[in-house]
């Protein structure tokens, strides 16, 4: 009780995005401010998670460059910058920070 009975990719999505934003906020040393979480976000490379690990871009804002799509049926179709897409049956997930957030 007090679950979904279906989870969804928004919430695995929003799982992962919160596991970031803690281990962001465990590697702040002195006061947790909001440029420190930047900072911290920004300088994330190499963190393990789960069967991913995760870089943080600063040129794309992001931990991944991949996209992943569950078209319904069939493989899974993969997208990465500046390529085609291809099909196959490995997920992942992104999480973007905005150079100025809105917090």
């Amino acid at each position: 009780q007090g679950h979904p009975k279906a989870l969804s990719s928004d919430s695995l999505e929003g799982y992962i995005n919160a596991s970031i934003f803690v281990e962001a906020i465990k590697r702040i040393r002195g006061k947790v401010t909001k440029e420190k979480i930047i900072q911290s976000i920004e300088q994330m490379q190499n963190v393990h998670f789960k069967d991913l690990i995760l870089n943080f871009d600063l040129n794309t804002r992001s931990f991944s460059k991949d996209i992943w799509i569950d078209p319904g049926e069939g493989p899974w179709i993969h997208y990465e910058v500046d390529s085609k897409p291809t099909p196959t049956k490995k997920t992942t997930q992104s999480l973007s920070v905005p150079k100025n957030p809105p917090f």
